[in-house]
């Protein structure tokens, strides 16, 4: 009697330790996943945090380059004014001017837009150097 009893606990008992290390096991694993989890989740954030970081860099270099291109274009349209009060004034304009305005007049008359530089900063660069030069000849 006693002994029948005894061989079902003792089957019981080793039923219950598999079903325990097969715990054992399954804790294992997800406390491993949860590791990668961690790492792979503080590897994004450390890609999140360089992208924002390189996205601030950025925006401010298109602030930066934005203004300077105000600027440049306040001044540009400064020395416009000032050439267009010269001409007003009889004051003599370089063949330079004379041409580009009697080819922008004759584009403009085909109903075509004026020959640009395909660089639009050496466009600016070249018709600074020449309102300079005008400038300066002028004075």
């Amino acid at each position: 009697m006693f002994t029948k009893e005894v061989a079902e606990l003792r089957h019981k008992v080793s039923e219950l330790e598999k079903t325990k290390n097969n715990y054992k096991k399954e804790l294992n694993k997800a406390k491993e996943e949860c590791k990668q989890s961690t790492s792979e989740m503080e590897r994004l954030l450390q890609i999140m945090s360089s992208t924002e970081d390189e996205k601030f860099s950025l925006n401010q270099q298109i602030k930066e380059l934005q203004d300077s291109l105000r600027d440049r274009e306040a001044k540009l349209n400064s020395m416009k004014r000032s050439i267009q009060a010269e001409k007003g004034k009889g004051v003599p304009v370089t063949e330079d001017h004379r041409r580009r305005d009697t080819d922008q007049n004759k584009d403009a008359s085909k109903g075509q837009k004026p020959q640009r530089s395909r660089v639009g900063g050496k466009r600016l660069l070249v018709s600074l150097e020449r309102s300079r030069e005008v400038h300066f000849k002028v004075t």
